[in-house]
């Protein structure tokens, strides 16, 4: 898939989350029915140009659906901000009890793009899933001691931008443990 395109499709619903809450005047209601509706609208669209439904959009769709209809159903906006912690410690338990069963979901995952020996996926894997529980750590403390509109934030810009800059300090680790391509002699130019 066109990464724009990917990236239009991952962030949209927060995005739409995000633009929903504040021009509806800090509606949290509103939001959460924007972040469902776009969520609706991202999965077909992601389904018709892949022909499958990856499993961590899917989860996170229905995630989105159960505790945005509980918000919604219940007039109570705690059930969709601690949707974030449930997603987060979904996946860590998911990668880490992988992980207990030699099994690594992270390198089944993006095995494809990247070429790493099994320890160096192993070591990336413990450390997503100590990024997980520390998003979902600080989600808990943000959504139980900051105002909704701070929550709001943290969850579009603070931990997006954690997770981002998680992403960008393990590149060094990546690169190191990368299979070195021989150069030919012929690409050289001689």
């Amino acid at each position: 898939m066109n990464p724009k395109l990917r990236t239009a499709i991952d962030f949209g619903p927060l995005i739409a989350f995000g633009l929903a809450f504040y021009l509806s005047d800090q509606n949290m209601f509103i939001a959460t029915a924007a972040i469902m509706a776009a969520t609706l609208i991202v999965l077909p669209i992601g389904y018709s140009i892949e022909r499958k439904l990856a499993p961590m959009p899917l989860f996170t769709g229905v995630i989105v659906m159960f505790f945005g209809g509980l918000t919604l159903i219940l007039k109570d906006p705690s059930f969709v901000m601690m949707k974030p912690t449930i997603v987060y410690g979904f996946f860590a338990t998911i990668l880490l009890g992988g992980l207990v069963r030699d099994k690594n979901f992270l390198e089944m995952v993006m095995g494809q793009q990247l070429e790493l020996p099994h320890h160096a996926w192993r070591t990336l894997t413990f450390r997503m899933v100590g990024m997980f529980i520390f998003l979902a750590i600080l989600n808990e403390i943000v959504r139980h001691n900051m105002t909704m509109d701070a929550w709001v934030k943290f969850k579009i810009f603070g931990a997006t931008g954690i997770f981002f800059v998680f992403n960008l300090t393990q590149v060094p680790f990546i690169m190191k443990h990368m299979p070195q391509v021989e150069e030919d002699e012929t690409d050289k130019g001689e």
